[in-house]
């Protein structure tokens, strides 16, 4: 099996720790692709390639909303589903999930979108958070499955009807299950 994992930036950041983790699960399992947009290096870059994932930089799949750069991001993210052809691509964060879900659709590849937290939450100006829920209303009905980590994301998403309930699950955030023990021994606390 191959999978293309698409994300905005490779900063360490939770989407990026999360995406790490998927990468650690399937490296035995399948054949992975990362496209990242933005950052040439990066921590989520530096561990994908220890992993021996295939790293693809994507120079403009940008964080800032900017209408040219955004379409030139469709297209590079639109060539490099054709030239992996996988057979999902899951997609991390607002801008990758919106253009990897819109050219998934388009080459008729299945797609997987988890949204840590949206893009039109209070908070945001009142521009951008139309903008987000407009983009995000007409993604989630493109989108095979959207991931919400948690029930608050799960509810905001269903009462802004962003993704139609079939189409949404919970997959909340974890932590390794490995043992945590206190060295004190070792490094006193100082105050």
């Amino acid at each position: 099996m191959r999978l293309l994992y698409l994300i905005t930036r490779a900063e360490p950041g939770g989407a990026q720790v999360h995406l790490l983790e998927l990468l650690r699960g399937f490296k035995d399992r399948a054949e992975l692709h990362l496209g990242v947009g933005e950052d040439r290096d990066g921590f989520l870059i530096e561990e994908a390639r220890a992993l021996g994932v295939q790293v693809h930089i994507l120079k403009h799949l940008l964080h800032p909303i900017r209408p040219h750069e955004d379409l030139l991001g469709l297209f590079e993210v639109a060539s490099l589903l054709k030239r992996v052809n996988p057979h999902l691509l899951h997609a991390h964060s607002s801008k990758a999930g919106f253009l990897g879900r819109l050219a998934a659709r388009a080459l008729g590849v299945k797609s997987v979108y988890t949204a840590h937290g949206w893009a039109f939450t209070e908070g945001a100006p009142k521009g951008r958070r139309t903008l987000a829920l407009a983009m995000e209303r007409l993604a989630g009905r493109l989108s095979d499955r959207v991931i919400a980590v948690s029930r608050y994301d799960q509810d905001l998403a269903l009462r802004h009807r962003v993704v139609p309930l079939e189409k949404l699950r919970v997959v909340p955030n974890g932590v390794p299950d490995t043992p945590l023990r206190a060295h004190p021994e070792a490094h006193p606390p100082r105050l």
